[in-house]
């Protein structure tokens, strides 16, 4: 059916996601979403879609920020901050390799804060997902408590996978780090430079350098960046203090 719709109008096809690993390539891309296991609630184990959905499609978000606070098609607790919830949503959208989801409402009444949440959704991960969405993952580790990181084989058997706290490797020399604890701090090194990345931070940087990502706590306040060959993007406490085309 999907490669008969393809077929029709010459284009893309792309489906509501859930159970979509069956059939990964058939469809270009699909909501992110598995509101079975529960990504909002549960660890992160990014393996199975790194390396076998990853390079046949793009699933885009962790679906939708509704879909994300799911289990079991039950809601879950949704940080009281939104700020907060917006970040985990999109640190998880990071940390799985998915190009971004256009968080917000979608009306003329939408409120300045739903308008900025939007523009945050897209910035944050649109220069880089548009790398590494293009290559495959060329290695997965997870850190343990002390920070080392260890292959997935070892962090499965050490239980290290559970803390959510790890770092991707693309065959682009893009490197992703993403800290999916929701208490804890990460120490990771990313070209070079040492990081402490908050609860549900993130730093994201091209092989080249040309564009990059990050959710860093600075002076004990919240801070999120972004660039890319197109423009620059800065947030601070929640809000956008710069756009800049280039």
């Amino acid at each position: 059916i999907m490669l008969l719709q393809k077929a029709a109008w010459n284009g893309p096809v792309y489906s509501e996601g859930g159970f979509h690993w069956w059939y990964a390539g058939l469809t270009d891309g699909n909501y992110g979403q598995d509101s079975l296991y529960g990504f909002a609630k549960n660890p992160w184990l990014v393996d199975f879609d790194l390396r076998r959905m990853h390079d046949k499609c793009c699933n885009f978000g962790m679906g939708m920020p509704s879909m994300f606070y799911k289990w079991h098609n039950h809601k879950v607790d949704r940080p009281a901050d939104p700020d907060v919830a917006l970040m985990r949503f999109l640190a998880a959208t990071l940390a799985f390799g998915h190009p971004g989801y256009l968080a917000g409402p979608y009306s003329a009444k939408a409120k300045v804060d739903d308008i900025e949440e939007a523009k945050a959704s897209y910035f944050l991960v649109q220069g880089v997902a548009a790398r590494y969405t293009q290559v495959s993952a060329r290695s997965i580790a997870y850190a343990d408590a002390d920070g080392r990181l260890w292959t997935t084989t070892d962090a499965v058997a050490n239980g290290a996978w559970m803390r959510s706290q790890l770092k991707v490797v693309y065959a682009d020399g893009t490197e992703v780090a993403v800290n999916g604890n929701k208490t804890e701090g990460f120490g990771v090194e990313i070209r070079g430079k040492r990081y402490s990345l908050p609860p549900n931070g993130w730093v994201v940087r091209t092989g080249d350098g040309a564009a990059g990502s990050e959710n860093l706590v600075e002076d004990g306040v919240g801070v999120q960046r972004a660039w890319s060959e197109e423009y620059e993007f800065e947030r601070r406490k929640g809000r956008i203090i710069r756009i800049m085309e280039k």
